[in-house]
């Protein structure tokens, strides 16, 4: 670690050429279980996870492997012991003075084949009339390709505050579903509602006055709570109250629907296990930038990336090939030569 203005950490950037150490001396010893994760697994680290004033100061960080089904269910049940095994052998190879890995986790990546894991399960009973699982049509008609997706609660007095806040979030890549209130809605009104719930990646509760009398507001936050779905509080006249209570909410009153709407992305960014799916949005939104000015903001954004899929990777620099706007920002120039060579060292 050197100094600055802050903490600069050496050990993430050199994490890639560690794990390529472990993975040759899992191979060598017969571990082949450990090998695998580290081979077919994506990861990002959490920087500055936990702290000591030992030694000058000493730094430890987490590490979130992102493993793919196969693999993630051959160690399934003894998920925290190779986790532990896996940490242990990084701090054994490492050799970075004040820094360690303090914890690994494991989380679940995203599948395809499990997309229809109900249908492929020869468990599914015959769908009646009172419960139908949603199709992969029909969920994708709901939010836009690759976007992040975000379930915006509401009552149905603050439709347009919330409509205002989903176009300024579609600025960032963020495709938000905006529900609404209807004294008798109709049955594929719901329907559409429970496909949102079940496919969203965080919910935000826009808390205006009486927003927990909405017969449908509480039980979103539910689902996003069963789900163990991010939920962002902004209080728009009232305190996050029931499971939300203990979350510090945003301030949402008197901000203009941009300002807010930045507040709540830097929000998602803080949270670990969204950031891959955040990456990936960033990506298909800067494709896709506006202006030059959005480019510019948008390449701000991706700097703050620290792992990237090698396919991702390539759609960034052919980025300014494809879109004139994204071509012509001046901070894009200066930056994204520079962020394609570091993404494509850390992913080896």
């Amino acid at each position: 670690m050197s100094g600055g203005s802050g903490p600069k950490f050496e050990l993430p950037g050199k994490l890639e050429k560690i794990l390529a150490a472990l993975s040759s001396y899992y191979g060598k010893n017969g571990l082949t279980k450990l090998q695998r994760v580290l081979v077919n697994s994506t990861y990002h680290v959490h920087e500055e996870w936990d702290y000591d004033n030992w030694n000058g100061g000493t730094y430890g960080h987490a590490v979130y492997f992102h493993v793919p089904s196969a693999v993630y269910f051959e160690v399934f049940d003894d998920l925290d012991g190779v986790a532990k095994q896996v940490c242990e052998g990084i701090n054994k190879v490492a050799n970075v003075s004040n820094e360690f890995i303090s914890v690994v986790f494991f989380e679940l990546q995203e599948d395809a084949s499990l997309e229809k894991w109900r249908e492929d399960s020869d468990a599914l009973v015959q769908p009646n009339d009172h419960v139908k699982p949603s199709s992969a049509e029909q969920v994708a008609r709901l939010w836009k390709p690759e976007w992040f997706r975000l379930f915006v609660g509401h009552k149905a007095e603050y439709k347009r505050g919330a409509s205002a806040l989903k176009d300024s979030l579609d600025y960032y890549g963020v495709s938000c579903f905006v529900a609404h209130e209807d004294i008798e809605p109709t049955k594929e009104w719901q329907d559409e509602i429970e496909r949102a719930l079940f496919s969203m990646d965080a919910l935000v509760a826009l808390l205006t006055e009486r927003f927990s009398e909405s017969r449908w507001t509480d039980q979103e936050i539910g689902v996003a709570f069963g789900r163990g779905i991010l939920v962002i509080p902004v209080r728009l006249g009232i305190d996050p109250y029931g499971f939300i209570g203990k979350y510090q909410a945003l301030a949402g009153d008197g901000k203009k629907p941009r300002e807010l709407a930045r507040e709540i992305y830097n929000l998602l960014w803080q949270r670990p296990a969204l950031q891959v799916r955040l990456g990936e949005s960033l990506v298909a939104r800067f494709e896709s930038s506006t202006s030059f000015e959005h480019a510019n903001e948008l390449v701000d954004c991706l700097e703050n990336l620290e792992h990237l899929r090698p396919d991702l990777i390539d759609r960034l620099e052919q980025a300014p090939q494809r879109n004139s706007q994204v071509k012509g920002a001046f901070r894009v120039q200066s930056k994204l030569a520079g962020l394609v060579r570091r993404l494509r060292g850390a992913a080896g």
